[in-house]
């Protein structure tokens, strides 16, 4: 059974069984919610927001909405449905051990669902990981983690981080779309 994470933009877990649904899994509003899974908060637009094994609080998402639509303009997209997954080092691990087969932490694990020019996916993002980044590169953890957000948005538009030559352009990428982030 291979089958990406999907357990947000278009699947239903429910006790490790993926459901297919045609519709987004949770509604679009303005609220917040805590079920025995997760603790889930939305905002109107282009990004749900979610919290697995994490008491992380994700601040800001009206103005980060408005960047990534400023990302994917920048790179003749449309913003589809994006969710953001904020969760632990071993809830990533979990995650990448079931959909990837690895064994081992990341910051972040991008599942894409793009269709055309729309940009549609999970971006399942260890909030204990991009603590230890900004640790290890002496930076702000909320740079950090506006880095890793916009990462997994190049990753949905198509650029890859295989070869120097690609890690190179992802870098310049990063870095240009974090400076129009300080403009917004």
């Amino acid at each position: 059974q291979h089958i990406t994470a999907g357990a947000y933009s278009h699947f239903n877990v429910f006790q490790d069984k993926c459901y297919w649904s045609s519709q987004p899994s949770y509604y679009r509003g303005e609220y917040s919610l805590s079920t025995k899974a997760g603790r889930y908060d939305f905002s109107l637009g282009d990004g749900i927001y979610y919290f697995e094994d994490t008491d992380f609080l994700f601040k800001g998402k009206t103005l980060n909405n408005r960047w990534l639509r400023l990302v994917a303009e920048s790179e003749i997209r449309r913003i589809g449905d994006i969710s953001i997954i904020f969760c632990s080092d071993n809830y990533i691990l979990d995650v990448n051990q079931k959909y990837l087969q690895h064994d081992y932490f990341t910051d972040i694990i991008t599942f894409d669902y793009c269709e055309g020019d729309r940009l549609s996916g999970d971006l399942f993002i260890s909030v204990d990981s991009v603590r230890e980044n900004a640790l290890e590169y002496g930076t702000d953890f909320k740079d950090e983690l506006n880095r890793v957000i916009v990462h997994g948005i190049l990753h949905l538009i198509g650029y890859d981080d295989h070869s120097d030559e690609d890690i190179a352009q992802m870098r310049s990428k990063e870095n240009y779309y974090l400076s129009l982030r300080e403009l917004i």
